[in-house]
């Protein structure tokens, strides 16, 4: 009994998973809760040769005849940090980034 349960118990987790990629098409989409449409480039933030810090930028699916929001999501040695930017923080973060660089 113990074995079929483990069954039934991997099956459904398996199904659930396969859903959620379906649905998010990704696990940083499913931590947004959001569907990645389009990914617009990465930049290689690493410092040392023995670290690989990627920050990338993506659009978000969003509602018809709703701004597109925009996630930034830092992946550093398989671990990610996904941060979802409505239309006017992106505005506003672009603005900032580009005080702080003359």
């Amino acid at each position: 009994m113990t074995d079929k349960m483990s069954l039934v118990v991997f099956i459904a987790l398996a199904f659930f998973i396969a859903w959620q990629y379906s649905r998010y098409g990704r696990f940083t989409g499913r931590v947004l809760d959001a569907k990645i449409t389009k990914t617009i480039g990465e930049v290689a933030l690493s410092s040392r040769p023995t670290e690989a810090n990627v920050l990338k930028v993506h659009v978000l699916e969003t509602p018809p005849g709703t701004t597109p929001q925009i996630a930034l999501a830092l992946e550093s040695k398989g671990l990610q940090l996904p941060i979802k930017l409505s239309h006017p923080e992106a505005t506003q973060l672009i603005d900032l980034l580009q005080k702080a660089t003359g």
